[in-house]
């Protein structure tokens, strides 16, 4: 004679395929086009990320703070080093919420509801009249399994631009799969374990609690804990804040989360150029996508004081940086680059991979191009990047970028292409080394 729990699992399976309609097609560009049915529901499966999906931390970038540039609002960047606040959101509810100064590491985005999520970080760019507020509510709701038609209809009629008409469908069917599952556990209870009973019984309290919960202040209360948090399982203690991390075709990126709404991210961008040696090893011409530096020198070297030592150097004769647009500038008689080798001169370095990159491209002219980006910011006074020489910056941003190629082809992530390219941060999320506090999710929405 069959159970009762087997006679219900054809209801299961019948309610587990319920298809998920297509909709109109999304316009945002990068929005994924769901269809099929979504897995089951399950606690801790909608975002997966976790401390041990970190990327590795890139040690060997070197960054030039006085070259930083604002993030384009189109998020399309050539080779140089970027910065801007965004919006962020917390990934996870009921757990401590960032402070300025923890260490966050970079993590791709994981989970079964991450394409469901990501699409709602890239319509909310396209609707800055939709409260944060009311995105982060939304996005709680998508990671604890809240039906959509359980939300009152005022947050609804806010937040619907940011779903899809099949993705609507998708939590009103969800929740209805996940409660067949229920009725099977309850059903089957002993075969259940008790730790995974709890964990249902827990999502679903605070599901309620997203749902039902109007005044936001109230919900971020119970969503967001303050305080010091104590260290949880699997943290690092090693991670200071910021840590660069190569997130793939040619970018690298960092977080400073100030809280789990608002995340100070940076972004550098590699790239390869060519470079043009004289007779006596001098770079000549520096060229990146357009961006051209030429440098002449003095016949004969001279002496200066680096970092309180006497060293042998060669003096610019003319510097002359060329836009691609045919804009021009020279500076004469200022700035030098220092005599002898990049592996000698960073001897006393801490930063083995930066020495050995300094090495491995010596054949092909970037060697010495840390120096060479050393002497054109002597040369290039910073009080003078206004109005028509801002564009300077870019070019000296490139020569930093350059020296950063040849240490991303070390790593084994390697790049020649030096064109405009776009960035979506919502790929990527930034993971706390306490693992105790919150996974926050990126969007490119410019605070």
């Amino acid at each position: 004679m069959q159970t009762p729990a087997i006679r219900f699992i054809p209801a299961l399976s019948l309610i587990l395929a319920l298809p998920v309609f297509s909709g109109m097609p999304a316009a945002s560009q990068g929005v994924e086009a769901l269809s099929g049915s979504l897995p089951l529901w399950e606690p801790g499966h909608a975002v997966t990320t976790s401390i041990k999906d970190a990327l590795p931390v890139a040690t060997y970038l070197r960054v030039d703070e006085d070259n930083v540039r604002p993030i384009p609002d189109d998020w399309v960047m050539g080779p140089g080093y970027y910065r801007s606040v965004i919006r962020t959101y917390c990934l996870h509810a009921g757990t401590y919420g960032p402070t300025k100064g923890d260490g966050y590491l970079i993590a791709p985005l994981k989970g079964d509801r991450t394409p469901l999520i990501r699409n709602v970080l890239l319509r909310s760019v396209e609707h800055p009249n939709i409260e944060q507020h009311d995105v982060q509510r939304l996005i709680w709701g998508i990671e604890d399994g809240a039906q959509w038609d359980s939300f009152d209809n005022g947050f609804k009629s806010r937040v619907a631009p940011l779903l899809a008409p099949n993705e609507i469908v998708m939590l009103n069917i969800e929740p209805k799969r996940a409660e067949v599952a229920n009725e099977v556990k309850r059903r089957i209870g002993g075969l259940v374990p008790g730790f995974a009973r709890k964990a249902v019984d827990t999502f679903a309290e605070l599901r309620s609690k997203i749902t039902g919960i109007t005044d936001y202040n109230e919900l971020e209360r119970i969503a967001v804990k303050t305080g010091d948090a104590p260290w949880g399982k699997d943290s690092r203690k090693d991670v200071q804040p910021g840590p660069w991390s190569y997130v793939g075709d040619g970018f690298f990126i960092r977080a400073f989360p100030e809280s789990y709404s608002t995340t100070t991210l940076e972004v550098y961008r590699v790239a390869s150029a060519k470079v043009t040696k004289d007779d006596k090893g001098r770079i000549t011409r520096f060229d990146s996508d357009g961006r051209i530096i030429e440098t002449t020198y003095a016949d004969e070297p001279s002496t200066e004081f680096v970092d309180g030592k006497s060293v042998r150097v060669w003096k610019f004769k003319t510097v002359t940086f060329r836009h691609p647009d045919g804009r021009t500038h020279v500076i004469t008689d200022k700035g030098f680059v220092v005599i002898g080798s990049a592996a000698e001169l960073l001897s006393g370095s801490t930063d083995n991979r930066g020495r050995l990159a300094a090495c491995a491209l010596g054949d092909g002219g970037l060697d010495d191009m840390g120096h060479y980006s050393d002497g054109l910011k002597t040369a290039f006074n910073p009080t003078d990047k206004k109005g028509q020489l801002d564009w300077i910056g870019d070019h000296l941003g490139r020569v930093s970028a350059a020296w950063n190629a040849a240490s991303a082809a070390l790593s084994g992530n390697p790049t020649d292409d030096a064109s405009p390219k776009k960035f979506d941060p919502s790929h990527h999320t930034a993971t706390p080394a306490n693992t105790g506090k919150q996974r926050l999710a990126m969007s490119g929405f410019k605070k």
